[in-house]
C-alpha cells in the first residue's frame, strides 16, 4: 500500500546564552543559533538516534498511517536514565550516541532544549511536559525526584494505581499539556506497577506561506490498492528543494523559517519502502546542504492521522535491551531500598493535523516501571504533485533534531 511518512523534527539547543543573541528577532527572521563544535557533535548523535527510532518504526510497520515521536521517545528516556546505573545506563547513552563518561552533557542537551524550544518563533507554539508518578508504597528516591525536577520540569506525584480513577488523572495531565490531542494515553493503570515516567509534546505552527482554502480541490492520490480521491491544497510559490537518489525533497517553512516541514516524495518509479529503507541521517542532511530555491507549483493533501503503539520493539532494534530484561535491568536510583526493578512497557500515542493554515501535532510516551517480583531545483516552475506516498520532515533549520516521525498510508 502506499504511504505518507511523516516526519517532525524539532531544534535541540545545545549552545550557551549567546543562543539569545538575536531574540528580538522580527516576525520572518530566523533566529540563528551558534553551536560550537561539541554542541554540533551532541546534535549530530542526538539526530541519528531519532532517525534510527523513525526508520525502526516504519519498516516494521509498511501498512499503517504512521506518526510516531523521537523527541517524545527521548525525553521520557531521559529520565529513565538518570534512574539507572551501571551497564544499564550504558547502554541507554549508548543508544543515544553518548559515552557513560557523557552522560551530564546529555542530560543539560535535554534541558536546555526544553528551557529554550518554546521561545522561537512566535507564531509556533512548542509545549514540553514531564510527569513522575509513582503507586502507592512506592516513593521516588530524593535525588531521582530532584534531578528530574532540575533537568527535565518534572512534576511528580503519587496515586493507587489500583484505583480505577488513577489512569483518568494522568490521562487528565496529558491532554491539558497535549491541548487535548492525546486524551487516552493509558487504558488502565497496572495495580502492580511501581511508576509511570511521562512526556507530553505539542506543536502548532503557521505556515509562512499558507494556502488559500478556496483553491483546496479534491485530486486524486495513487496507493497501491488504487486511487482515492482526497482533499488536496495548491500553491504556486518559492521552496527550498533538493533530489536524492530515488526522492525530490521540498522544504515547507513555517512563519520565520525557524522551524521547517520537509516532504520527501519518491520518484515515480521508486516505492516509499525503498526510500525509508536506503534513507540514511547522512544523506537527509546532504540534502538539506544541497537545497536551492525553485518556482513551484505544489499539490499536498490534507489529512489527519492518530496513532498508537508500543515502541519497545524498536528501542530493542536499537541497542536498548537491559531496561526490559528482569534480570539485568539496573534501575536502582529511581527507588531507595533493595527492590529490583525493570520496564514491562513504553507506549506511544500521536496526533497530526495539516491544512491551509499550518500544521498542529502532539506526542505523548509513557514508560512503565515494574518490580521484579511481578509477572514478565529549474526556472520553469518545478511541479509538484504529492498524489502518492511521501515523507515530511518539520525541522528547526540550524539544527534539525527529530521532534516527531510517522507515516500515513491513505490521506
Amino acid at each position: 500500500m502506499k504511504t505518507l511518512i511523516i516526519l517532525l523534527f524539532s531544534i535541540i539547543f545545545l549552545s550557551s546564552c549567546s543562543l539569545f543573541q538575536d531574540e528580538t528577532a522580527t516576525a520572518g527572521d530566523k533566529v540563528e543559533i551558534t553551536l560550537n563544535a561539541t554542541e554540533r557533535q551532541l546534535v549530530g548523535q542526538s539526530n541519528r538516534f531519532g532517525w534510527g527510532f523513525t526508520q525502526s518504526h516504519l519498516i516494521a510497520h509498511p501498512d499503517e498511517n504512521i506518526m510516531v515521536s523521537p523527541l517524545s521517545a527521548s525525553l521520557a528516556l531521559g529520565m529513565l536514565t538518570s534512574g539507572s546505573s551501571a551497564e544499564t545506563r550504558d547502554e541507554l547513552l549508548e543508544a543515544f550516541g553518548f559515552a557513560r563518561d557523557e552522560e551530564s552533557s546529555f542530560h543539560n542537551f535535554m534541558k536546555r532544549l526544553q528551557n529554550t524550544f518554546p521561545n522561537l518563533d512566535s507564531k509556533v507554539r512548542v509545549q514540553i511536559a514531564n510527569s513522575l508518578w509513582s503507586n502507592e508504597g512506592y516513593v521516588f528516591s530524593p535525588d531521582f525526584e530532584a534531578f528530574n525536577q532540575e533537568h527535565y520540569n518534572a512534576i511528580s506525584q503519587s496515586l493507587s494505581f489500583a484505583d480505577p480513577s488513577s489512569a483518568g488523572i494522568i490521562n487528565d495531565w496529558v491532554a491539558r499539556n497535549t491541548e487535548n490531542k492525546i486524551n487516552q494515553l493509558l487504558e488502565s493503570l497496572s495495580p502492580d506497577a511501581a511508576a509511570y515516567l511521562i512526556n507530553a509534546l505539542y506543536f502548532k505552527g503557521d505556515w509562512r506561506h499558507q494556502f488559500d482554502a478556496k483553491q483546496t480541490k479534491n485530486k486524486d492520490f495513487f496507493t497501491s490498492e488504487g486511487k482515492l480521491t482526497v482533499p488536496t491544497m495548491n500553491i504556486a510559490e518559492n521552496f527550498d528543494c533538493a533530489f536524492g537518489s530515488n526522492f525530490l525533497m521540498l522544504r515547507l517553512p513555517y512563519h520565520q523559517g525557524n522551524y521547517t516541514m520537509d516532504i520527501i516524495l519518491p520518484n515515480e518509479d521508486s516505492t516509499l519502502e525503498e526510500v525509508i529503507s536506503s534513507l540514511g541521517v547522512d544523506e537527509y542532511t546532504q540534502r538539506i546542504d544541497a537545497l536551492v530555491t525553485r518556482s513551484v507549483e505544489l499539490s499536498l493533501p490534507k489529512f489527519k492521522v492518530e496513532y498508537k503503539a508500543s515502541i519497545v520493539r524498536d528501542l530493542q532494534t536499537m541497542g536498548v535491551q537491559r531496561i526490559f530484561n528482569r534480570s539485568e535491568a539496573q534501575l536502582d536510583k529511581i527507588f531507595d531500598g533493595q527492590e529490583r526493578f525493570f520496564v514491562s512497557q513504553v507506549l506511544q500515542s500521536t496526533f497530526i493535523e495539516i491544512d491551509e493554515k499550518g500544521t498542529e501535532a502532539a506526542a505523548a510516551t509513557a514508560i512503565e516501571v515494574m518490580p521484579v517480583s511481578t509477572a514478565p531545483y529549474n526556472p520553469q516552475p518545478l511541479v509538484v504533485n504529492v498524489n502518492r506516498p511521501f515523507l515530511f520532515i518539520i525541522s528547526e533549520v540550524s539544527t534539525g533534531t527529530i521532534l516527531f516521525s510517522g507515516q500515513v498510508k491513505r490521506p
